[in-house]
Order: C-alpha cells, then sequence, then structure tokens
C-alpha cells in the first residue's frame, strides 16, 4: 500500500474494520459502520506498546512516521477462508497463521474477517490482513525491515498459508483442500476472478434482477465475466483440466464434485460444460459408493492404480538370489527364545520369504516393532542393508530408535533417489512404516525405485489408523490384492476386555470399543467445555503424578483444545512448583491475552519456558539433531535460549535461530500416532471419525479415559454416530473389485464346486470386499452388490424399451408438427414479398449476397428462406450463414419486416413448446419493445431444438457463433475501407 498510488491507510484500515477513524494527515473522517464486519482485531508482536491496540492510533503513527511522497505504508494480504469451517474455527486458523508468519517477525497485523454473499447466494468468507513495514518497540516504531519484501519470503507465506489450512481441515475430517499454486502452476490454463467485495456480489445480483436497475457494469466486473467466459471456452475445449484439478486429493468423484468445479471457474452450474467433463475420452463410470453415491475416476488414475498393483504383483513373482534366501527353519528357531509369539513370529518369517514385497498388518499395539527387529536382525545377518522410512519425521524417528534401523521420511528418500543421491540394489530391503499413511502417488514412486533397483520393500501397517491426505489408499489395495500377514492380538493392553475393543476397533467395529469403554466408565460427560476442560487436567495430573509425564499422554483432535490444555496443565504445574517460573520467548505458536476493554490482546508468539517445561519442536532442525514431533524437558533458562535434555543429551536452542517451539504436556492425535503411554487422557468430539476414535482408544497400556460435553455434542447417540464414521478413502479399484464380486456371486455355488482355483480366488475377492467396506459389512457389501447388479439389468431393460417407444412418439409428433409449421410459413413470406418490389427469388438473393449489394429486405427475404428450410439444414456453413443473415436482417429490417420475422418466431416457439414439453409460462410474450438479441436467442434455440442437435453440435454451434461474430466485425471494417477509398468498385465478399 503505496502514498504515491494516493492510497490512505487510515481509510483502508477503516474500510476492513467497517470502523470510522479519523485521517489526521488529511483531516479527514472515514465512515464505514454500516459495513458488515464478522471480526476485528489487532495483533501485537512482544514489546510493542499497548497504544497501538488502538487502530486510529496505530494507523496515524504509521502515516506521520513515513515522510516520503512515494512512501510504503503498509502490506495487506488477503487470504480465502474455507467455507467447510465454523466462523470460531476461520477465526482461529487465521490467528494462528498471522501469529506464526507475520507477528513473531516483530509485525503488528490489523486484521478484519468479512462473509459477504457470493454471486450464487452462498458465503464467500475471506480475510483482510493489513501489516506494518517497520520494527517496532516499547517506544513505537523504529527502522523499516526492507527484507520483509522478499520475494522468497511471500512466496513462504504462500506455502504456509497452505499447509496450515489443508493441516486444519484434515484433523476435522474434512476432505476439502487448497492448492497455493497458481491454476497456471498446477497446469490448468484457467483465469482466477479478480476480487469484487461484498458490494460488487450485491450490485451482481440486483442487476441479475433488473438488468436496468443499476446502469453500466464496473470495469472489474466486466473483466470478471470476460475471465469467466474464457474459462467456458476453455473447458469446453478442454474439459480434461477439472479431471486433474479433481483427482488431486481423492481418486474418485461424483457429479456435485464436477458441478463444484465448474462453478469455481465459470460462476455457472454450466449443464453443458459437465457434460463436457463426463465426455472426455478417459472419464469412466465406476458404480455406486455404499451410500449410493455414482462415482467416477479417469483412466489416469485408474492407470495408475494399475501400476501399484502391476508392479507389487512382478515383485510378488520374483525372488532374491538364492545365495541370500534365510531359510524359514533356521528363522524359527532363532526366535524360539526371543519371547515372540506365534503371530509375531509368522510375520517375521512373511518378511524374510524371498519375494521382494512383503506386508504386514497389525493393530495398534499388535507388537510390530518388536517384530521388525527380529526381522531386521536376519536380514543383516543374511548381508542385506535395510532402509527405514515412514511418512513423518517423527515416526522416522521413533522407527530408527526402536528397531536400529536407519530410517528418513519418504519425501526425502524420493527426492535423493530422484536427484542420484542415493541408490537402492539387490541388496537393500525397504521398510515402510505407518503404509497407511502414503497416497498413491508416492507409493508409485518408490516401488518403481524399488522394481528398477531389484530391491526388496516390506510395508507395516494399519488401514483403520489415519490415512493419506491426498488422494488413494494403496496399503489398503495391496492388502487386498497380495495378501497381508495380520496381527490380530493386541499385545499393548494389560486389560483383557481393552484388548478385545482393540481388536474390534481394528476390523471397523468401532461402536464395539465406544460401548466397551462407555460400560466401564471410561467415557466422562461434562455440561459444559470448561467444565471437560478441567476434569480432563485434574486426570492428567492425577496420573502425571504418579506415573510421570513421559509415561501418561493427554491427546486432543482440536488445535484449540491442544492449547488450552497446555496452558491449564502448565499453570497447575507452577502452582505445585514442578515447574518454575522462566522467561518469556519469542515462538511461532501463541497464546490469549484479554487486557483493555474488552480487546484482544494477543501476545501472539509468546511463550514462557521455565525449567521443568516439557517442551515440543515443531519442525525439523539438522542443525540441533531434532524432527518435528520431539520432546523435551528444559533444565535451564537464559535470555534468548533455553538448555533442553532429550534423553541423554542437552541441546542448546537459540530461540533467534529456532522458534518452531510449544509445550508438549498435550499432543494432537495425528502427533499421538504411534506413541504408547501407561495412561492415556483424551478428547472426543464431533470432529473426529472413527479412525482417529481407533488411534485414540489405542494409545494405553493400564488405562484410557475419553472426555466430552453436551453443550458441543447434544447427546452420546449423535457423538458416536460420527465416532463411527469412516474416515478412510478409496480407490478406483475398490469398485471394480466390488463389480467382480457381483459377478461372480451370481453362480458362487456351482463355480466353487466345478472349480477349486475359482473358489481360491472368490475367497480373495470376498476379502478384498471386507477391506473396502469394513467386516461387520462384507456380507452387506455383497448381497447389496449382487441385487443392484440384478436390479440394474431389469432396469436397463426397461428403460431402453420405454426409450424406444418415446422416441417413435417423439418422430411422429416432430413430423406433424414439422408439417404444420411448413404450412404457415409461406403466408409470412407473402407478407414480406409485399413490402419489398418485384419478386425476390432465392437465386436473386444468392447473387445479392455474392455482389454485397445487401439492402434491408434481401436480408429479412435470405433469412426466412433459411427459416423455412430449417429442418434441412445439414453442414456447419449453414448454420453460420444462418447465425450471420439473422443478426443482419434484425439490425437492418424496418419496423414492418421486424413484425414479420416476430410473427415466425412466435410460431416456432408454440412448436417448440408443444415438442418439447417445455414451461414458457415464466417468459414474457416477445414484443416489439424487447431487445433484437432476445428475438434473436429465441429464433436461433429455437431451430436448435427443433433439429435436436446433440452435446457436440450445441458446443460447435457456440464456436461457430463466435466465428461469425468475428466475420461481422471484419465486414464492417471492409466497408469502412471501402467508404474511404471511392475509386474502387464492388468488392467480391464471400457469401455463405
Amino acid at each position: 500500500m503505496s502514498r504515491s498510488k494516493g492510497q490512505s491507510v487510515v481509510a483502508s484500515a477503516a474500510y476492513r474494520a467497517g470502523e470510522q477513524l479519523h485521517d489526521e494527515r488529511y483531516g479527514q473522517t472515514h465512515d464505514y459502520t454500516r459495513k458488515v464486519v464478522s471480526h476485528r482485531e489487532i495483533m501485537l508482536p512482544e514489546g510493542a506498546p499497548d497504544r497501538l491496540l488502538d487502530r486510529a492510533t496505530l494507523w496515524n503513527e504509521v502515516e506521520a512516521g513515513e515522510r516520503r511522497k512515494d512512501a510504503q505504508l503498509a502490506r495487506e494480504i488477503e487470504v480465502a477462508l474455507p467455507r467447510e469451517l465454523t466462523t470460531e474455527q476461520r477465526l482461529e486458523l487465521v490467528r494462528q497463521f498471522i501469529g506464526e508468519q507475520f507477528v513473531s517477525r516483530g509485525m503488528i497485523a490489523d486484521f478484519a474477517i468479512h462473509a459477504p454473499r457470493a454471486s450464487d447466494g452462498s458465503e464467500a468468507p475471506h480475510a483482510h490482513i493489513l501489516l506494518t513495514m517497520r520494527e517496532v518497540g516499547p517506544q513505537g516504531f523504529g527502522r523499516k525491515q526492507t527484507e520483509w519484501n522478499s520475494r522468497t519470503l511471500f512466496e513462504s507465506w504462500r506455502e504456509a498459508w497452505e499447509t496450515t489450512v489443508n493441516t486444519r481441515l484434515a484433523e476435522l475430517g474434512h476432505e476439502a483442500r487448497i492448492d497455493r499454486r497458481s491454476y497456471r502452476e498446477r497446469g490448468l490454463d484457467m483465469e482466477p476472478s479478480l476480487h469484487e467485495g461484498a458490494s460488487y456480489s450485491q450490485r451482481r445480483r440486483m442487476r441479475q434482477a433488473d438488468p436496468q436497475a443499476l446502469g453500466p457494469q464496473t470495469r472489474r466486473t466486466i473483466e470478471n465475466e470476460a475471465r469467466k467466459n474464457r474459462n467456458r471456452q476453455k473447458i469446453a475445449a478442454d474439459p480434461a483440466h477439472i479431471l486433474a484439478d479433481l483427482t488431486h486429493y481423492a481418486s474418485t468423484f461424483t457429479k456435485e464434485d464436477v458441478e463444484r468445479a465448474v462453478k469455481r471457474f465459470t460462476g455457472d452450474q454450466d449443464e453443458v460444460l459437465v457434460a463436457a467433463v463426463f465426455g472426455v475420452a478417459g472419464v469412466r463410470r465406476l458404480g455406486l459408493d455404499l451410500d449410493g453415491h455414482e462415482r467416477f475416476s479417469t483412466e489416469a488414475v485408474i492407470q495408475d492404480e494399475r501400476q501399484i498393483l502391476a508392479i507389487a504383483d512382478r515383485l510378488a513373482e520374483l525372488r532374491q538370489p538364492a545365495t541370500r534366501v534365510i531359510d524359514p527353519v533356521t528363522i524359527r528357531a532363532e526366535m524360539s527364545g526371543a519371547g515372540l509369539s506365534a503371530e509375531q513370529a509368522d510375520a517375521v518369517v512373511h518378511l524374510t520369504r524371498p519375494e521382494r514385497i512383503a506386508l504386514v498388518s497389525g493393530v495398534a499395539g499388535a507388537g510390530k516393532t518388536t517384530m521388525l527387529r527380529t526381522a531386521v536382525a536376519a536380514w543383516e545377518g543374511a548381508g542385506f542393508q535395510v532402509q527405514g522410512v515412514a511418512l513423518a519425521a517423527q515416526a522416522a524417528k521413533v522407527l530408527r530408535d526402536d528397531t536400529g534401523i536407519p530410517s528418513g521420511t519418504v519425501a526425502r528418500l524420493l527426492k535423493r533417489l530422484d536427484e542420484g543421491e542415493e541408490c537402492l540394489g539387490r541388496s537393500s530391503v525397504v521398510v515402510l512404516d505407518e503404509g497407511a499413511m502414503l497416497h498413491s502417488q508416492d507409493m508409485a514412486s518408490l516401488l518403481r525405485h524399488v522394481e528398477s533397483a531389484g530391491a526388496k520393500i516390506v510395508m507395516v501397517g494399519d488401514a483403520e489408523q489415519i490415512q493419506a491426505v491426498q488422494a488413494g489408499a494403496p496399503f489398503r489395495a495391496l492388502e487386498a490384492r497380495l495378501g497381508a500377514v495380520r496381527m490380530k492380538d493386541s499385545r499393548r493392553q494389560k486389560d483383557q476386555g481393552d484388548r478385545a475393543a482393540t481388536v474390534n476397533m481394528g476390523a471397523g467395529k468401532t461402536r464395539l470399543g465406544l460401548d466397551h469403554y462407555r460400560a466401564k466408565g471410561s467415557v466422562t460427560a461434562s455440561e459444559t467445555r470448561s467444565d471437560m476442560l478441567a476434569e480432563i487436567v485434574r486426570g492428567y495430573l492425577a496420573d502425571a503424578l504418579v506415573r510421570g509425564h513421559d509415561r501418561t499422554l493427554l491427546l486432543a483432535h482440536r488445535r484449540k483444545d491442544v492449547r488450552e490444555l497446555n496452558d491449564l496443565v502448565r499453570q497447575a504445574l507452577l502452582k505445585s512448583g514442578e515447574v518454575k517460573e522462566g522467561h518469556q520467548y519469542t515462538v511461532t505458536e501463541m497464546v490469549s491475552d484479554r487486557t483493555v476493554a474488552g480487546q484482544t490482546r494477543m501476545r501472539t508468539a509468546q511463550r514462557e519456558f521455565g525449567v521443568g517445561d516439557r517442551v515440543l519442536f515443531r519442525q525439523n532442525s539438522k542443525a540441533l539433531g531434532v524432527e518435528n514431533g520431539s520432546v523435551g524437558t528444559v533444565v535451564a533458562t537464559y535470555d534468548g535460549a533455553l538448555d533442553v535434555r532429550m534423553g541423554q543429551d542437552i541441546k542448546r536452542v537459540n530461540l533467534a535461530e529456532y522458534s518452531q517451539l510449544d509445550h508438549a504436556y498435550a499432543r494432537t492425535l495425528h502427533k499421538g500416532q504411534g506413541a504408547t503411554a501407561e495412561r492415556v487422557h483424551g478428547v472426543f468430539s464431533g470432529s473426529m471419525d472413527r479412525n482417529l476414535a481407533y488411534v485414540l482408544l489405542t494409545r494405553h497400556r493400564e488405562s484410557v479415559r475419553a472426555y466430552w460435553n453436551t453443550e458441543e455434542d447434544i447427546s452420546w447417540e449423535r457423538l458416536a454416530e460420527r465416532l463411527v464414521r469412516s474416515g478412510g478413502k478409496d480407490m478406483a479399484s475398490d469398485y471394480a473389485v466390488a463389480r467382480r464380486i457381483a459377478a461372480e456371486q451370481f453362480d458362487q455355488e456351482s463355480e466353487a464346486a466345478r472349480d477349486q482355483a475359482r473358489r481360491t480366488r472368490l475367497g480373495a475377492f470376498l476379502h478384498a470386499a471386507k477391506s473396502a467396506v469394513g467386516a461387520d459389512r462384507a456380507q452387506q457389501a455383497r448381497d447389496a452388490a449382487a441385487q443392484r447388479a440384478r436390479e440394474d439389468a431389469e432396469r436397463q431393460a426397461e428403460q431402453e424399451r420405454q426409450r424406444v417407444l418415446r422416441a417413435e412418439q417423439e418422430r411422429q409428433a416432430r413430423a406433424r408438427e414439422l408439417a404444420d409449421l411448413r404450412a404457415e410459413v409461406p403466408s409470412h413470406l407473402t407478407a414480406v414479398a409485399s413490402l419489398v418490389a418485384g419478386e425476390k427469388s432465392e437465386p436473386f438473393v444468392l447473387r445479392c449476397l455474392r455482389e454485397a449489394q445487401i439492402s434491408p429486405s434481401n436480408y429479412v427475404t435470405a433469412f426466412l428462406h433459411l427459416v423455412q428450410d430449417m429442418g434441412r439444414l445439414e453442414t456447419s456453413s449453414q448454420y453460420d450463414g444462418l447465425r450471420y443473415l439473422a443478426r443482419r436482417a434484425i439490425e437492418n429490417a424496418p419496423k414492418e419486416g421486424f413484425d414479420v420475422l416476430q410473427g415466425v418466431a412466435n410460431r416456432i416457439v408454440a412448436v417448440r413448446r408443444r415438442m418439447n414439453g417445455y414451461d414458457y409460462e415464466h417468459r414474457r410474450e416477445m414484443r416489439w419493445q424487447d431487445s433484437p438479441n432476445s428475438l434473436l436467442s429465441e429464433l436461433w434455440y429455437a431451430v436448435r431444438d427443433h433439429n435436436r442437435m446433440n452435446r457436440d453440435q450445441a458446443i460447435n454451434l457456440d464456436r461457430l457463433e463466435g466465428e461469425a461474430a468475428q466475420h461481422w466485425q471484419g465486414e464492417k471494417v471492409k466497408q469502412a475501407e471501402r467508404s474511404r477509398n471511392t475509386s474502387r468498385g464492388h468488392d467480391n465478399s464471400p457469401g455463405f
């Protein structure tokens, strides 16, 4: 925001906050108190004076501090907020982003949240963020920070916003995601709309109701309409752009998903474009999902999934060198004294077989880590090099610490493999932990590298825990395809009933697990949210006092719950003396600090850390040797630094260099997956699904207690319904499996009796269905699929019979109506003939057209000749000619000729109404006062409907219309040139 552009930062702040502010520099008062603003707030960094919480004081000081006439006054950033979030969730999201990215760097942020109505009547929530450009201290503003203008920093803000929003959406169970990249960067040849604001949107809606009410449109509105029209044309030319956007986060989509995407790019729910998207050659109909929605995918997605399965099939058929085959008898003998269960021993034997791919699926706490340690010892003893990978850095650290395998993230390994910095070989074994969290794209890349190197890959995971963020569920698909050793017995919980509950939840029977813990008294209800938080803190501290914080876990799904729990626990520890008073530090998190006159004073990026505090590292750092999710204990505090004990090491953390710290008493469920504690306390919220509930209820050894409140969730039944919903992702291949199951179901008994191999394959198909829909619904899915197949066949046969009957009836009606229309047209031609002198035969008209001797009467006559023959129009040039002549006829015809055209149009409309059963009650009768364009539209659509054009012809017609318009403009230019050069004769303009 620059003064050279004539901008006033005081006026801008008043407008965005919806307040009245006086501009001391210009002596003007700006009053925008009538503007509706959802929320307004000022957030200050550490050390800023309290007076800057006043908006008028803040921005008048900014104005006064800048002397140059071209000074930069402030920076404005605008972010669109997800419609899926509630008002409170949006506010929390914006505060988090501003605190981490701006206030932590020393900027003052003045933000306002607006939620106007979009052109379609839905909410369009967004936030305006005004940022200061100078450093600020107790006395006020200091020098200008030019490094804040860095393009690299701006790109990091865009990336941070994407990460913050998508993480929040995933935590709340929403499938929607945002992408910081522009349409062009994402390979989408689309143009983004310009932001119009509430007044623009309101004016557009009023103009739609009455086009003459508000006069001419603004430049921005005209430009947006032009962009939408260009997007519409691009989608019509190449609808595959929409498909690429849809399949980034999901392997399948519905018609409603396509409609939303088309509306996002064009502003309209254009059924022609939606049909064009589904008309792309690569779109495949998959069938109905369990909720009865018809789902689709693309050939590209299907091919990717087929590649994953094909590579897996080839790896399963390949064998490792005979010199390195591990003998199963030998390995079982070596395990006999290791204390492994039969399940664990079977898993080790399975993983160490010579096949180059192996999967182990196990419920939470089944002892997969112990099993892996034994397998690693066997591989290394046979001369293999073992490489561990996991999606998250903390999961990779746990894998490394618990098994001794050198481990890192999947992203890091793929990057190093792609760039040639690391390579796999025939003696390499890749161990993928938490495999269910890996999406299809990374899984395909990893498998390609493993196959090309001749290596082996081992996957360990649980499809019932937290799923991948991006498209696909490849671990589940591979488990269904290849089979896996299933470790069903939970060894983590000491209580037999808890172990049974874990097994049930791991099999998708979440309600049985919930009922068990509720009957046991492990689910505590409170009337209000504050009571619930106080209760959970008391329970956590009581257990932590006896067993220690390392062996007691506090979990929640929502970030706001985690933040408040951390604050409450720390306050109690300060009172007890377990944590000492310390220093205030600038970090990238924030706390709420209520101050003067009800204002929200945000001590953003401020945390107090004292000796005894548990701290969470929230970002990887090679210099410190910490991963995102690591936890340590403060042993000493200094001005701007901390000493943190992590195991046997003490790390000096300089907050000026590493500020991604927070208190670590409570953590999110995403960070809690993979953790184990003696006792666990957690929050149940309606934002959770069965995968998250499964994680919460399976982290404990001794006991778990879940807390909920009736203020947010009205009843236990309502909450339980949300907790049992699946958070799993589907695959396009899921529906192919279901269709195969349905086909096999028709003759299952006879096929099985006749062919044992077919019986075996049928069992595999049934296992696939169980994986896809949950074991407790497998039989229901099989029966429903078979019944749907039978009903579909019967319905399709009946629909075909009805279609043939309707087509014959329509053909006969059309023939009758066409005969009636053609019988009436000559009377109109006679009326036109009386208006023009002499005979106006068709050859004469065509000659006039060729010689460019066109009179208004010639246009009328030529147009009516074509209308008369409209039932016989065949070529695109004829359609083009009709469109061109219609425009010229309406422009040039006198009133009498216009009346004749109106009569023809009304007769065609009458025929169209009777033929199509179209409801014209809401349309006005066409009159002389109507614009030529409205009459032209009626005539043109009448001709199009009369000839029963299909979708492709309609799209081609729109293209021809544009070409005709360009031709029309060209003719005008030629006429102007001819008038300037009178010495020339008639030009030889081609006819149509």
